[in-house]
């Protein structure tokens, strides 16, 4: 019984940091999982995600990459999501330098990177025009087998054009 009602209050705490996730409520979110922890509710990668998400959106880069670390020290599984999530923290504050770190992590971590991860990455790039790090993303997607859609082509113009570098 008591297994099934941790699963229950995990449930409904997941369903309650999307909640927070959709409209950006980074302290809210903070604040259910510290209630979790409180009344040791299993934290699972789920509202990890959710939480990370709900930073990024609500301009917490810093939190939501401290919470990717959290995850690794808790030995809590991380993928593609977790991943999406931190990148795209790296995206809205153009942390190029970050972002190429995290598709190093995912590399190491043995998860697959896609298109989808290294357009992100490449637009935080992007931002700052930092083009040599834009460079060494679209490179590593050549060498990886991943396919740059138009988005990626365009980031990594950008990146280039900012700084004047054709």
């Amino acid at each position: 019984m008591v297994s099934s009602e941790v699963q229950s209050n995990t449930g409904a705490f997941n369903a309650a940091l999307r909640a927070c996730d959709g409209a950006g409520q980074w302290e809210k979110a903070l604040q259910l999982l510290c209630t979790m922890m409180q009344n040791l509710v299993e934290c699972n990668a789920t509202v990890f995600n959710a939480l990370m998400s709900a930073c990024e959106k609500g301009g917490q880069w810093e939190l939501a990459l401290q919470l990717l670390g959290n995850m690794s020290s808790k030995q809590l599984e991380l993928n593609a999501i977790t991943f999406n999530a931190a990148l795209g923290a790296c995206k809205k504050f153009g942390l190029g330098e970050q972002a190429l770190h995290l598709l190093s992590v995912m590399a190491q971590s043995e998860i697959e990177s896609d298109t989808i991860h290294c357009s992100i990455a490449l637009g935080a790039c992007k931002k700052e025009g930092e083009w040599q790090k834009a460079l060494q993303i679209f490179n590593l997607m050549t060498h990886s087998n991943i396919g740059a859609d138009a988005i990626a082509h365009s980031a990594m113009i950008s990146a280039c054009d900012r700084v004047g570098e054709w």
